[in-house]
């Protein structure tokens, strides 16, 4: 996927046709995201909510509306294709506002009614002659003002116009004072017109020394100047530009020679503007968005702002001579005009000086030699160099970003740190530069040739002195990342203070006789040979290496890690010889994936590491294991013994589930969907890291009460979300260095301090009802933050800066720092009092809510009107909850309320798991019959629940609740039940590993609850075909999977046959070969009980290959029980015995084998207590099967009389 072209991606990203083939892409890699990103039309979707989805998180220059009905019109949108003129919407509100319309169906009389009467911005109508009469037509007869007709008509699709249709052309430019250009393959036979405002698309207009090509339908038009042009001539262009609303407009020399040209007309309605071999002095007012100089000069007397994109080659591009740049780097001066610009392309260019422009984007140079650029923030990530040398850049290091730098050759940079957090630098294929900057953060070499370092002994110093290689002066830097570089390696210029990290070298020599840093990492490294002399290094890691050499007296060493390496030298000069004691060998990194059975085993070492597990369930003693690190876990489910850590690392993790830890410190890194379950202990320390898990405490006996106690001192998030299920938190540090959106959710945490870093520049509403007692501002800047909903809160702030918040106005708030945080009143009431307002006349009923509450009739008329603030509504609906006991539930609640309730349940908000709360609150209530009206409305409601809520423990909460309720137990509510919870959820959890388990679990109980419905369970057999293959290695649910099956099988036989014809039932055969002995011996069980069923099922027992895997591996599996491998034969020799058409389905000979197998194990294990009637029937009805062979009678019965002497005995 790596190697393919963006604009490849791009081209199959137009062929996706739902919003889920495009979330699925776009998680690939990067390449298929900004492929996605990079479209300027959408793709042709089916169905509408898509559509809008992707307008609503993509930008794209043209919509392809695909013929949809849509329900919101975007203004950012240029062009819009492949319109539902029958929509409404649309002609109410989108074609008033169009300027250009492009027609190529056939003649809809509706379409042109429609057309006709909705025009008010039309500038240009692009259609074929045909349409074209039929709009003029209706135009005339409904005798629509005139000022609506289009000003440009291009005629396309068209044969070459009759006579009489030239003239009906003529009449109507003349009617309407238009101008008409007529698209034709070939120049016309017929004169042309005698009217001026018909042109051919072939034809050419000269005025003067310009010549122009006629302008096609995209409003593009070329200009051709000769040697000499007059002012009139330039006053004629500017007129013909306005006249045919040209938006793209080339300026172009005929000879190969500069045209100069004294003045620009004052041309503002531009898109683009492009000049060759043009000379032009401007002084008037251009705006364009993109202007494309191609050996020109562009000279300006003021700076133009309105141009977005710049593309230079071979071009000189300035304000006037006097106010040009100097040499100095940090001059302020402007020197180009173009100052808002964001994307510049620079061509072929020599001792071009571009100055420092806030808002450039991205930089595109190719061939450039000589020339200065002086780049922004914004820039860093955005710089593409090609074939240039001699060059330099000067970047300007504000907030700390990562400076990207590719293919830089023989050229100098600077990087000018205005801010106390140092900048980060990755180098690409970059050869003999030099580096000028104080302090960096992080610098990264990648494929480097000659990388020199300098140090700028104050900041007016525009070049630097020669490098001076003593320790006194050089550049600090914290971590150095070195990647396929040279063969020779040496950092005598610089000083690394942290980490030191080789990656990917081969055939390196590296030599240093001076190391300050403190740990030195190396990662797949071959044949390299490194030399330290002094250093204060306290660590020392080695993984993935090949024949690497390390030399070098370590006197302050304190940890050295030796991990998968072959033939590697490791320190052989150590001073203190016990520290190769803490030398960690390869048997304490345990690869799952090559040595599974060491999970069976107990793991005697203090310090773990598992690594590489996909799709287990893993169980294991960690009795002595203190330190517990896992790497690269993929849909595990691992269930721990005796697991009571210091320490517990989970790094590049997914889709996990981790039971019953107990641990003093939790570290997470870069994991998805990771579900902890930890004991009933106090965390003390929580750090996530670009990660989003779920957590929650295993309390003994259910006890929901302790959900509100503190059970984590410390939870620190950077990049991640945590959901905190039954517990609440002492202590929230936000870091949101690389805020995203959404991260301001993490506020909502059950938490009442909250610390906040580095949080710069956004603008959010913080949605949380609950109270907070401390927030601490750290390091943050213009920000403006919104607590809507809050009655108290305390704020403090260390180096902060320009931070508005916005609060109620009787809202609690304490502030310290009044300089650096301005609070801003919002005029609206208590939140308590803001739910009076529901009358239309807005009016505030002052401290009455419980008189309404308890006023039913004013209850009802307060549902049937919405609320101004939906968050206000739903906390009325809670309030209403509350307040009512269940005397007042017969009374009050009907459809209506139980409608409002699942529609703001639908819409996500903040809410909703006090819903829940409150809902499962309810239903405990209803101790009293309640109506089936009342019951479709509770119902209606959970699913909408079920839809959205990720609180799973309060979610099965309310289903199990309605389970067992007896208000829900008739057999009335019974289709409810199976038609819209069971499908639901099925939907829902198919593929869900981690809620299957509850799933599976209430769907016994309803079997069980509802004996007399259980004809409507028939339907879900394939659904728990589909749960039982996707969770094939979760024992648990599996087990969980076949008792429900197996009370299937307990029942009537059409229950065992419908199993028996799903795939499910393969799923069980294949499962004995390796599945667990507790399910094992429920699959068996499943097996006797549909063999003792009607001839069907047996018959389908035997031909699924059950009988045949009992005879074949009876010894090969003997850990399950051989009671009930003896009762699945028992069954099927009871039908042999039953029906000759049972044997002649199995074949005489076959069914010899299973009979004597039958009683060749009856007579070995006589203990097996079967029963003794049941075995005499099955003999009687056996001699007479086999009356022809007298060797098998007697064997049978001399089998048998054993057995019954046997149990006489016992």
């Amino acid at each position: 996927m790596k190697k393919l072209e963006l604009v490849f991606l791009m081209n199959v990203s137009l062929y996706f046709k739902s919003q889920e083939t495009i979330l699925c892409f776009i998680q690939v890699n990067k390449k298929c995201l900004l492929s996605v990103t990079s479209l300027h039309v959408n793709p042709s979707f089916f169905d509408q909510k898509s559509l809008e989805w992707f307008l609503r998180k993509f930008t794209v220059d043209t919509v392809d509306l695909n013929y949809l009905p849509i329900d919101v019109i975007y203004d950012n949108i240029k062009l819009i294709r492949n319109l539902n003129l029958t929509s409404t919407l649309i002609q109410k509100k989108l074609l008033p506002q169009i300027e250009s319309i492009k027609i190529d169906t056939k003649v809809d009389s509706n379409y042109v009614h429609i057309l006709c009467n909705s025009f008010e911005k039309i500038l240009s109508l692009t259609c074929s002659l045909d349409f074209f009469k039929a709009f003029a037509s209706t135009f005339v007869n409904e005798k629509i003002n005139n000022r609506f007709f289009p000003k440009v008509i291009h005629l396309i699709n068209s044969r070459q116009p009759n006579t009489t249709n030239l003239s009906f052309l003529e009449k109507i430019v003349t009617t309407f004072n238009c101008k008409c250009v007529v698209h034709t393959d070939r120049q016309p036979l017929l004169a042309t017109s005698l009217i001026n405002n018909i042109f051919w698309r072939v034809n050419t207009i000269s005025f003067g020394h310009i010549t122009t090509n006629t302008l096609l339908s995209n409003f593009e038009t070329t200009v051709f100047f000769n040697e000499n042009v007059s002012n009139e001539d330039l006053n004629k262009l500017t007129m013909f530009v306005y006249d045919f609303y040209v938006t793209k407009l080339t300026l172009t020399s005929i000879t190969e020679q500069v045209i100069e040209i004294s003045e620009l007309p004052p041309l503002e309605i531009f898109d683009t503007l492009t000049l060759n071999n043009i000379s032009i002095s401007n002084n008037n007012k251009l705006s364009a968005k993109r202007v494309c100089l191609n050996k020109s000069k562009f000279i300006c007397d003021n700076s133009i702002e309105s141009v977005e994109s710049v593309s230079i080659k071979n071009s000189q591009c300035f304000l006037n001579d006097k106010t040009r740049c100097h040499d100095n780097v940090n001059n302020t001066e402007i020197s180009f005009p173009f100052v808002n610009i964001n994307k510049l392309s620079v061509n072929n260019i020599e001792s071009f000086k571009l100055p420092y422009l806030n808002n450039l984007k991205k930089l595109h140079i190719k061939t450039c030699s000589r020339s200065k650029f002086v780049l922004p923030e914004k820039c860093f990530s955005g710089v593409t160099i090609k074939n240039s040398e001699h060059n330099t850049f000067v970047l300007n290091n504000e907030s700390g970003r990562v400076i990207y730098l590719k293919n830089v050759v023989n050229s100098e940079v600077y990087i000018i740190n205005k801010t106390i957090q140092p900048s980060s630098v990755m180098l690409t294929k970059c050869k003999n530069i030099q580096l000028i900057c104080e302090h960096m953060k992080t610098v990264v070499f990648k494929k480097c040739e000659t990388i020199l370092f300098a140090h700028k002994k104050n900041k007016n110093e525009s070049v630097t002195q020669q490098i001076n290689t003593t320790r006194s002066i050089y550049t600090k830097i914290e971590n150095l990342v070195i990647c396929k570089t040279g063969q020779q390696i040496s950092l005598s210029n610089i000083g690394v203070t942290k980490n030191l990290y080789l990656v990917d070298m081969e055939n390196c020599e590296y030599k240093e006789n001076f190391l300050d840093c403190e740990k030195v990492i190396l990662f797949n490294n071959k044949k390299c040979n490194i030399e330290i002399g002094e250093n204060h290094i306290k660590n020392i890691i080695v993984t993935c290496c090949e024949n690497v050499n390390i030399c070098g007296a370590f006197p302050v060493i304190e940890s050295i890690q030796n991990i998968n390496n072959i033939n590697c030298e490791i320190i052989p000069h150590i001073k203190d010889q016990h520290l190769l004691s803490n030398v960690k060998d390869e048997d304490e990194d345990i690869d799952i994936s090559k040595e599974q059975s060491m999970m069976k085993d107990e793991l005697f070492n203090i310090g773990l590491v598992l690594r590489n597990a996909v799709y287990q369930s893993l169980i294991a003693n960690f009795e002595n294991v203190k330190q517990l690190k896992l790497i690269n876990f993929n849909g595990c489910f691992i269930t721990p013994i005796n697991l009571h850590l210091e320490k517990l690392e989970i790094e590049n993790c997914s889709f996990n589930q981790i039971k019953y830890v107990a641990t003093n410190n939790l570290l997470v890194k870069n994991c998805h969907k990771v579900k902890l379950c930890a004991l009933e202990k106090i965390i003390e320390n929580i750090e996530i890291t670009n990660s989003d898990i779920s957590l929650k405490i295993d309390f003994k006996n259910d006890n929901y009460i302790k959900a509100s106690h503190i059970f984590v001192n410390n939870l620190k998030m950077k990049n991640s979300t945590c959901f905190c299920q039954n517990f609440k938190v002492e202590n929230v540090f936000l870091d949101f260095t690389n805020y995203k959106e959404n991260d301001e959710k993490c506020f909502c945490l059950p938490a009442n301090n909250f610390q906040v870093v580095n949080l710069m520049n956004n603008k959010f509403t913080i949605n949380r009802i609950n109270d907070i007692n401390e927030i601490k501002f750290i390091c943050c800047e213009n920000n403006e933050i919104t607590f809507s909903m809050l009655s108290k809160m305390s704020i403090k702030t260390e180096k902060c800066n320009n931070i508005k918040i916005f609060v109620p106005q009787f809202m609690k708030l304490e502030l310290e720092d009044v300089l650096s945080i301005k609070v801003i009143l919002l005029n609206v009431p208590p939140v308590e009092k803001q739910i009076a307002y529901y009358s239309k006349e807005r009016r505030q009923c002052e401290d009455k809510v419980k008189y309404a509450i308890k006023n039913i009739s004013l209850i009802k008329k307060i549902i049937k009107k919405p609320h101004l603030y939906d968050d206000l509504e739903i906390k009325f609906y809670i309030s209403l909850i509350n307040e009512f006991t269940h005397d007042y539930l017969q009374k009050v609640y009907g459809v209506g309320f139980f409608k409002n309730m699942t529609y703001f349940v639908a819409k996500e908000n903040t809410f909703l798991d006090e819903l829940i709360s409150i809902f499962v609150n309810m239903i405990n209530q209803l101790h009293v019959d309640v109506t089936k009206q009342i019951q479709k409305g509770i119902i209606d409601l959970l699913i909408a629940i079920l839809h959205e809520t990720k609180n799973d423990e309060l979610m099965f909460c309310a289903l199990n609740n309605i389970l067992i309720n007896p208000s829900f137990t008739k057999n009335t509510i019974s289709d409810i039940l199976l038609n819209k919870i069971v499908v639901s959820m099925s939907n829902k959890f198919s593929i869900d590993t981690f809620k299957t388990s509850y799933f599976v679990s209430l769907l016994r109980k309803m079997f069980e609850l509802y004996p007399k419905t259980r004809d409507d369970f028939t339907f879900i057999i394939p659904q728990l075909s589909v749960l039982f293959k996707y969770n094939y290695y979760y024992e648990e649910i599996n087990a969980n999977i076949i008792y429900f099956l197996e009370l299937f099988s307990e029942f009537e036989d059409k229950y065992s046959l419908q199993m028996l014809q799903n795939d499910i039932s393969k799923l069980l055969v294949q499962y004995l070969k390796h599945g667990d002995r507790r399910v094992v011996d429920m699959i068996y069980l499943i097996f006797s009980n549909c063999a003792a069923g009607n001839l069907a099922c047996c018959k389908k027992v035997v031909e699924l290959g059950v009988v045949d895997f009992i005879l074949e591996n009876y010894y090969n599996y003997h850990y399950s029980s051989n009671r009930e491998i003896i009762y699945v034969i028992l069954n099927v020799c009871n039908h042999i015995g039953n029906s000759l058409e049972m044997v002649e389905i199995i074949g005489k000979e076959k069914a010899k084998t299973i009979v004597t197998f039958l009683y060749e194990k009856i007579q070995c294990n006589g203990q097996l207590q079967l029963p003794s009637k049941y075995i005499q029937n099955v003999t009687k009805k056996l001699n007479v099967v086999f009356q022809d062979d007298e060797k098998m009678i007697d064997f049978i019965n001399k089998t048998t009389q054993e057995f019954f002497k046997y149990n006489q005995t016992s």
